[in-house]
Parts: C-alpha cells; structure tokens; sequence
C-alpha cells in the first residue's frame, strides 16, 4: 500500500500520507540523528586531546 487516508474521529476524509512522505521524513530525521552522533564525537574527541 502507497498511500493511508488521514481521517478524523468522525471518519472524514482530511488527507493522505503517501510512502513518498514517510520516507522523507525518516530521511530527514536520520539526517539530524547522524549530525547530532558527528557532534558528539568530535566533541569528544575534542575533550580527549
């Protein structure tokens, strides 16, 4: 399945998330996690110099 409809508590239809967009936002998110680690280890190496 490509796509899941966004529905309301009443079962309106309000929109669709497409695995387009779920991919894009997990991309995003492992973008800042792998920045975040980088931080971190230079920070440490940093501190250990």
């Amino acid at each position: 399945m490509r796509r899941l409809p966004v529905v309301t508590q009443r079962g309106m239809l309000v929109g669709l998330v497409t695995l387009d967009d779920v991919l894009s936002l997990v991309a995003e998110q492992l973008r800042e996690m792998a920045s975040v680690i980088q931080t971190g280890a230079l920070r440490e190496c940093r501190q250990r110099a």
